[in-house]
């Protein structure tokens, strides 16, 4: 798992679904983009995502919302899908947006410093640009993802 921020976390659907590891991190709270995970003591949230496939609005609102209504409590959240490096990057570049006010890109470069392995699926980072209606969002985030890759031997 990747410590984004004292309460916020990226992890695999492999970690989520680890109650061990869930208990261990002080974990209050799941939101998972690749399976349902149930543990007790635990509050969840399964919203069904497809990497590669466009978010819908409605998708991204709710998960942005279970984030900020967690941090609100007190709780350590933490956001999961399959690997680790795309759905759940992107919703943690939404969630970073809307609770701290910085910019997709700063969000990204903040996430990429922990997390090397993030790379958001250009879909998902264009429906980031659609949700906020920043139509270059996705072609800067794009260009950045990319050309930080690049920069590894």
């Amino acid at each position: 798992m990747h410590l984004i921020r004292p309460w916020l976390y990226i992890g695999k659907v492999r970690e989520t679904g680890d109650r061990n590891i869930m208990y261990a991190y002080k974990i209050g709270a799941i939101l998972q983009l690749a399976y349902p995970a149930n543990h007790p003591s635990i509050e969840s949230t399964f919203i069904p995502v497809e990497d590669g496939i466009p978010l819908q609005p409605r998708d991204l609102q709710q998960g942005i919302e279970f984030a900020k209504f967690q941090k609100a409590a007190g709780h350590n959240l933490v956001i999961g899908c399959g690997a680790g490096i795309s759905r759940s990057v992107t919703f943690t570049m939404a969630v970073l947006h809307e609770t701290e006010g910085i910019g997709l890109l700063d969000a990204y470069e903040q996430i990429a410093a922990v997390h090397p392995d993030a790379m958001p699926h250009y879909m998902l980072l264009k429906s980031l640009g659609v949700y906020y209606n920043d139509p270059d969002a996705a072609k800067d985030l794009l260009a950045r993802v990319w050309s930080m890759d690049s920069s590894i031997e």
